[in-house]
């Protein structure tokens, strides 16, 4: 899920979890063993990771197991791709991000297998945000048919199309497929249901979901989401992150 965690200046005390959308994924994660990672834009609308307060600190790590925070992008206009920023102006940008999520919930909350704004990449931004402490190990691909994704060539994209996932040999990152957004799915339980059965070779195989803060605010974004969750692990799937899956 996207989001910039403005609205938790605003609550008092220590306890995130009165927070409306952090409360609601807390409880559905209690549910149904749920994981989520929330993509981060370093600034946007006059808001900054900077104004996230630390004092959540303590509830962040404890929920690491569970909930953790990832890069998105400096901001809304930031460009990766070919005619964008210097690959020394990406790198720094993932580097100010993942301090400030050390800051306030701990290194155990970091995702390191995000969703970057747009999925736009070039090569050698891919690789920048590979190296430094924390740096990414795995990128969440588009949940459409778009003709570009990060770094990857047609027959790359192909690919992942068909696998769910790729991972070139020397690239060190694994790209995995997500499905359509929650707030474009009317049934995302039963494109759960279709993808499982298209999935049925050789795995391990993940489903990500996605949304955006703003569309988890209504209630039928939340409807779906839990209709999708909950059909998932009562048909015995297991609730759990990308890359761990992956390695197992």
């Amino acid at each position: 899920m996207l989001t910039t965690l403005a609205s938790l200046r605003d609550v008092p005390g220590d306890d995130p979890w009165v927070q409306p959308e952090l409360g609601f994924l807390r409880a559905l994660h209690r549910r149904t063993g749920i994981v989520v990672g929330l993509y981060l834009f370093e600034r946007h609308d006059g808001n900054e990771l900077e104004d996230v307060p630390d004092r959540f600190k303590p509830a962040f790590a404890e929920a690491s197991v569970w909930l953790r925070f990832g890069f998105h992008a400096r901001d809304p206009v930031v460009d990766y791709g070919p005619d964008g920023v210097e690959a020394s102006v990406a790198r720094r940008d993932y580097e100010r991000t993942v301090a400030a999520i050390e800051r306030f919930a701990g290194a155990a909350s970091l995702d390191r297998m995000p969703r970057l704004h747009r999925f736009v990449a070039r090569a050698e931004v891919v690789r920048a945000l590979r190296e430094p402490r924390g740096g990414i190990v795995g990128l969440l691909a588009p949940d459409d048919d778009r003709a570009e994704a990060y770094d990857l060539g047609k027959d790359e994209r192909d690919a992942l199309r068909v696998e769910g996932r790729w991972s070139g040999a020397g690239r060190g990152v694994t790209y995995l497929e997500s499905l359509p957004r929650l707030e474009r799915d009317p049934d995302p339980a039963a494109t759960l249901a279709r993808w499982r059965q298209e999935r049925r070779g050789a795995g391990p195989h993940v489903a990500c979901l996605f949304t955006h803060e703003p569309d988890l605010r209504g209630r039928l974004v939340r409807a779906r989401i839990e209709r999708a969750v909950t059909w998932a692990v009562g048909t015995g799937m297991r609730p759990g992150w990308p890359a761990e899956l992956l390695a197992s």
